[in-house]
């Protein structure tokens, strides 16, 4: 990050009247301009990541999601405006003004970069809340984590730091029938190192990462063309995880913990019988 050769304050009427910067990010601090190079690619890849998820999930009619490409105004007197790497706000809540956001997203993403400092945290997380951004979540790729800070008594208090697990936003409307959308479903309530992998798609030496990417990809194409919809139970749980193992030792099998119950739960029947019993009461396909 750096400052403006001379920096000298500016009001928010003298920051509209200004050319709008296109080849770097802009914020404003205390009215003072900060000029900060475009975002890596590393770096892109999650926030892209991040956006289709959530794009996927919510309801376009009542959410938008947002990424690098506008400025939140935090206050206009001093001239405080911020860049969100992902913001998803509510559209009934949303307030436009001379083309920039003055209204708190229901959840702000930052993804950490290597020269991102404590002070510009505190400063950035003391804006957010400062405007009334109720939830946050910072993910750091180094780390492979997630932090979700909650807003309470004015401040945003971290609450939890995530290496797995489920994570599901507080306060956004899901799509209305999100079982079309299994795959962008499981992408929102994602692990937290699932969340940070895009930084190591291009890695040479991380092959698996790459593999995973492939098989994704295929999912998303045979979703999108399939006749009838085709969920992540369907493809994965039924489809890929058996052949896979068929694939490498015939006599094998994978079981999710219903035929486990129903074994133990019928404990003077053969294991065989149990299975039998489980899998007829399976739903077709």
């Amino acid at each position: 990050m750096a400052s403006l050769p001379n920096p000298q304050t500016v009001t928010y009427e003298e920051w509209l009247r200004m050319p709008e910067v296109t080849d770097a990010i802009e914020e404003v601090v205390d009215g003072e301009i900060l000029i900060m190079p475009p975002n890596k690619l590393n770096h892109a890849l999650i926030v892209r990541h991040i956006c289709k998820a959530f794009d996927a999930q919510t309801d376009a009619r009542e959410t938008v999601v947002l990424d690098t490409s506008f400025g939140l105004v935090i206050r206009k007197a001093p001239l405080t405006s911020r860049v969100p790497d992902v913001a998803v706000f509510q559209m009934s809540t949303m307030i436009e003004r001379d083309g920039y956001v003055h209204s708190a997203p229901q959840l702000v993403v930052e993804v950490l970069s290597p020269g991102n400092t404590r002070r510009e945290r505190e400063r950035k997380l003391a804006d957010y809340a400062s405007l009334g951004v109720p939830e946050m979540w910072v993910v750091s790729p180094e780390a492979r984590t997630v932090e979700v800070l909650y807003l309470e008594s004015g401040f945003l208090r971290s609450a939890l730091i995530l290496a797995q697990g489920v994570l599901e936003p507080k306060a956004i409307p899901r799509r209305p029938n999100p079982d079309r959308r299994d795959l962008a479903r499981l992408m929102l309530r994602l692990t937290a190192a699932v969340f940070c992998a895009a930084a190591t798609l291009l890695a040479a030496d991380d092959d698996l990462d790459s593999q995973m990417k492939s098989v994704i990809g295929a999912f998303a194409i045979v979703q999108q063309n399939a006749a009838d919809p085709v969920t992540s139970e369907q493809a994965f749980y039924q489809g890929a995880i058996p052949g896979l193992l068929r694939r490498l030792d015939p006599h094998s099998v994978f079981l999710r913990s219903g035929p486990i119950r129903a074994a133990q739960e019928n404990g003077n029947r053969p294991l065989r019988r149990a299975l039998a019993a489980w899998f007829r009461s399976c739903p077709a396909g």
